[in-house]
């Protein structure tokens, strides 16, 4: 072999950017994505924000901002990009099913997202001062969904959420941060007694970094930002601190996105490729914690969790599992118990202690002492 040709190839392999001459020839399935909202405006604030107002906040409170609009267009676009030959350009029913909780950041960050993923082409260009097509998303009311905005009356899950947020634990976290919740009460005027007003504080910080990071107050700069990612990392976590409570907030979740997957892999008449999911940082945690991959840490904007199932050239079927922690993170991860090409029965066998269907996930709820 020619010495000028074996030195680039060995400077390239002690580089990690030689690539094997034999790709994966598996095939992709279906593609599940389940996101954040986009950048919002607060949804409420503490009684010393002089910012808190119509005049800087004209969208109103708890809405997404054009910033926000904009992060989940581009995520629309990335969707594109990574998905161009496996979800066709044209928008088509039969491809897509888009579902959304019943809040106006989440309905308008999925149409933001599939601007991005649908620019009209050929005869879908029905206006063409207008690179946008309206794109079809799926909603239930609040109080009846169970399955993506998790606010369906579970009493047993609220009995065991009241148990752990008054747990040692929880107690002991309050003890130890006794001296931040003092400053923070004094400073904000609020009052600061656990976690939950931590992670209230460092969300309204987080809004303002990402509109106008002028409108923090001054006395937020001593604060220690890990400190506050930690305590609200908590406070979300605590949703799903036990098997059990997992299994009823994000139960019927994984019953119907696994029930999907087998439903694709079976070829299953009219269950298309792409699914989406538009929610909120509370329930992405829910679900990333169901699957033992939480890192305790609060949610960016536009957080996005992907599933991709795969088939391979002798039939097999894979789950591979990612986290877009942020515009530029893209992670590989893990379920406990499974490699990353994740066998689908393995997948489902795995999940099975947090999975529940409907039927039994009612009688769970309403059963004084649950499994």
């Amino acid at each position: 072999m020619n010495k000028l040709i074996l030195t680039v190839l060995l400077t390239l392999v002690q580089c990690n950017y030689f690539v094997a001459p034999t790709e994966k020839l598996d095939k992709l399935l279906a593609v599940a994505v389940y996101f954040r909202h986009g950048d919002r405006s607060p949804a409420k604030s503490f009684p010393t924000d002089q910012f808190f107002t119509l005049d800087n906040f004209p969208m109103g409170f708890g809405q997404l901002t054009n910033k926000g609009i904009n992060r989940h267009y581009e995520l629309g676009q990335w969707f594109r990009d990574r998905y161009s030959t496996f979800l066709p350009e044209q928008y088509s029913p039969k491809d897509i099913l888009v579902m959304s909780t019943d809040v106006d950041r989440t309905l308008m960050s999925a149409a933001a997202n599939l601007a991005g993923l649908y620019p009209p082409r050929g005869w879908q260009v029905w206006n063409k001062d207008l690179p946008w097509r309206p794109t079809p998303i799926h909603t239930v009311a609040r109080a009846d969904d169970n399955v993506l905005a998790m606010k369906k009356s579970c009493p047993r899950w609220d009995k065991l959420y009241d148990e752990s947020k008054s747990s040692e634990f929880y107690q002991q976290i309050d003890k130890e941060h006794a001296e931040l919740y003092e400053y923070v009460s004094e400073q904000s005027g609020l009052n600061v007694t656990s976690t939950d007003e931590i992670r209230l504080i460092r969300s309204i910080f987080y809004c303002y970094r990402n509109f106008n990071e002028s409108f923090i107050p001054s006395w937020a700069e001593t604060l220690n930002q890990t400190e506050l990612d930690y305590l609200a990392g908590l406070t979300y976590a605590g949703r799903t601190a036990t098997g059990e409570m997992k299994r009823l907030r994000a139960g019927p979740f994984f019953n119907y996105l696994i029930s999907y997957f087998y439903d694709v892999s079976n070829n299953v008449e009219n269950k298309p490729k792409f699914l989406m999911f538009s929610s909120h940082d509370t329930e992405l945690v829910s679900v990333l914690d169901a699957m033992g991959v939480n890192d305790i840490s609060p949610v960016s904007f536009a957080a996005t969790i992907i599933w991709e199932v795969k088939e391979t050239t002798e039939g097999s079927k894979y789950v591979n599992l990612f986290y877009r922690k942020s515009d530029d993170e893209l992670l590989n991860l893990t379920v406990p118990g499974c490699a990353f090409d994740c066998q689908l029965d393995d997948f489902k066998v795995l999940l099975e202690p947090v999975t529940v269907n409907p039927e039994k996930w009612e009688e769970e709820c309403n059963s004084e002492n649950s499994k």
